[in-house]
Parts: C-alpha cells; sequence; structure tokens
C-alpha cells in the first residue's frame, strides 16, 4: 500500500493540504500529515489545521512519496528545520527545493509574453 508523507508549515495553502489529504484518503491511500511545530497549524488565510504528527515524530517514517506544498517550499523556517534535521539525522535525505530568483523568472515570463 502507498503511504504519502505532507508537511505543514505556518502559512501553508488550505486548499492544497486539505484536497491533497482527501483525495489520497478516498482513493484509499494512506496519508499522515506532519507539523514542523506544534500540531496545530495556521495556513494562510487564517485557517487553523491539527496535524496527525509533529515532523520529528515522522522523520524516518517509511513513505513512498512526500507532497510538498507551495508555502513549504518557500518557507525559510521549514528549510531551516528540515536542513537542520538532516545534519542531525545522518541518514534523513529531504530534497529541498532550489528557489529561482523572483527577477530572473519574472523577466523571462514578461519577455515570452511580449513576444509569442
Amino acid at each position: 500500500m502507498s503511504r504519502v508523507l505532507v508537511p505543514l508549515a505556518e502559512g501553508f495553502e488550505e486548499i492544497e493540504a486539505v484536497t491533497i489529504v482527501d483525495l489520497l484518503r478516498r482513493a484509499g491511500i494512506e496519508v499522515a500529515t506532519a507539523a514542523l511545530g506544534e500540531r496545530r497549524v495556521t495556513g494562510s488565510h487564517g485557517i487553523a489545521v491539527e496535524a496527525d504528527r509533529r515532523l520529528h515524530a515522522m522523520l524516518f517514517w517509511d513513505v513512498n512519496n512526500g507532497i510538498a506544498l507551495g508555502a513549504w517550499a518557500r518557507n525559510p523556517h521549514a528549510l531551516a528545520t528540515i536542513r537542520r534535521a538532516m545534519e542531525a539525522y545522518p541518514d534523513l535525505q529531504v530534497t529541498v527545493p532550489y528557489l529561482a530568483d523572483e527577477t530572473v523568472v519574472r523577466n523571462a515570463f514578461e519577455s515570452t509574453v511580449k513576444n509569442p
């Protein structure tokens, strides 16, 4: 059976998290949500969610898939926390996002829109 981990950080996008968890659970896939700090995490629109577990307790939970929500990828606290965890636990390997320079992305997009 597949297992999916959905990490939640303060400021996460509620629609992304709840929709993903709901659809996967309806499909019979085991899903666990994990909070970086306390289990109660507040999303970007003020909706509080109680995570299944704290991330610390999930570091070595064997998963087939992990889903990084938008707020996770650009959340400095989340990135610092997972980097500290990887230093503390050498066997833990998490792929962290490469944060593109927004100016470069914006310029590329604007030049594409102007010159289709």
